[in-house]
């Protein structure tokens, strides 16, 4: 690990250095408080004052739920159910819906809503950005894998400030939103049970199917990567296997799966994201130093300009044969094209034969949060499938 390091800190020596001037512009949401999860209320008291809910929506398995609520609370009409395709903000389709009885003119609220994923993003993701594009006020987030997170928003719905304490499941193609709602005025004394019941929470059988279709693209016989089918791929003919590459490419909009047949048509593409894909035989250390100073003198001559370091990317799971394998992350700006909120993510994977050398372009996360998920999950899905043919 300490030769890629040494590689990459002499490649962005300078954004590194000055790292720690910007640190304060990063958002509390992308580094989001740990989820409160202290209670005085007793599981066995809770169990005792509450039923166990199990319903199957739509008779569909993959949204069968159960969940513990007080035994007050009262079923309501769901309302609307179809699950149409969601953008990056809906949750289209309430599945089920209970309220508590009134205290003076108040009610506290359990509801669960669903739609359809159109792209491949994690439910942190997802959920940070429902957040984010309504305008609620994060307090707390807790990832249990990255198909399901917890967290607590503030908002505020006709004059009244609630409190919300949810879930979101991934289940297939489908993201599911549970939420238990209350006043803020009822928060104090209500908030055990809103915290025991969405730890109650439980999609029964989530689907293990992926959100959407994944391709698969092999540099010849070497190597093997997946991508998700809303991505374009491009690729140059193969003169040596000493050196190959690919691209991906996000179209904003989204697109069905197809290989781009040339670089004209590449560059007229307008995108939200980019992912370079190197292949290099591993000769000795020179390759690597050679290979990324190329990079950065490419990089120079299309006017990108580095700016600030945002860290090292630590959670991309890889293949066994992977050696070792390093991610930083970096803001970056074209002046002369107006791009000016966009981030790059230098990875370098080692295998035992090779170097893989992938760089992301992909728009700010404060510019377009879903493009951005979108991206940084392609990556993961690349990486994590980059793996030997045989």
């Amino acid at each position: 690990m300490k030769f890629i390091l040494q590689f990459l800190m002499i490649f962005f020596m300078v954004a590194q250095a000055n790292a720690a001037e910007d640190q304060s512009s990063k958002s509390i949401l992308f580094n989001p408080p740990k989820l409160n999860r202290d209670i005085d209320l007793q599981r066995k008291t809770f169990d005792a004052q509450t039923n166990m809910i199990t319903e199957t929506p739509l008779n569909d398995p993959s949204l069968v739920f159960s969940v513990r609520l007080p035994k007050d609370w009262k079923k309501f009409n769901a309302g609307k159910t179809e699950l149409d395709a969601t953008s990056a903000s809906d949750i289209l389709g309430v599945l089920s819906e209970y309220v508590s009885p009134l205290n003076v003119d108040q009610q506290s609220k359990f509801r669960v809503r669903a739609g359809k994923l159109p792209f491949t993003i994690s439910a942190r993701n997802w959920l940070l950005n429902y957040i984010v594009t309504n305008n609620y006020t994060l307090q707390g987030l807790d990832e249990a894998s990255p198909t399901r997170i917890a967290a607590q928003y503030v908002y505020i719905e006709a004059g009244t400030q609630y409190v919300s304490r949810a879930v979101a499941q991934i289940s297939g193609s489908k993201i599911i939103l549970a939420e238990t709602m209350m006043p803020i005025s009822l928060w104090a004394t209500e908030r055990d049970k809103a915290v025991w019941s969405m730890v109650s929470f439980k999609v029964n059988a989530p689907s293990p199917n992926p959100i959407e279709e994944n391709l698969s693209y092999s540099f010849v016989d070497i190597a093997k990567f997946s991508y998700p089918k809303s991505w374009l791929l491009y690729t140059e003919p193969v003169d040596s296997i000493e050196r190959m590459n690919a691209v991906l490419v996000n179209v904003k909009g989204g697109s069905e799966g197809r290989k781009v047949e040339s670089a004209k048509e590449l560059a007229a593409l307008a995108l939200d994201g980019r992912i370079d894909i190197t292949s290099l035989v591993k000769k000795d250390k020179q390759s690597l130093t050679t290979e990324i100073n190329a990079i950065k003198t490419n990089m120079k001559t299309l006017g990108f300009e580095v700016g600030e370091y945002l860290g090292e990317v630590k959670d991309i799971k890889t293949h066994p044969s992977v050696l070792q394998v390093r991610t930083d992350v970096y803001k970056i700006s074209v002046p002369q094209l107006r791009l000016i909120d966009y981030e790059l993510w230098f990875s370098v994977v080692e295998t035992a034969g090779r170097y893989y050398i992938l760089q992301t372009i992909s728009i700010g996360r404060d510019n377009d949060f879903y493009a951005w998920a979108r991206n940084m999950e392609t990556l993961k899905v690349v990486m994590g499938s980059l793996s030997p043919v045989k």
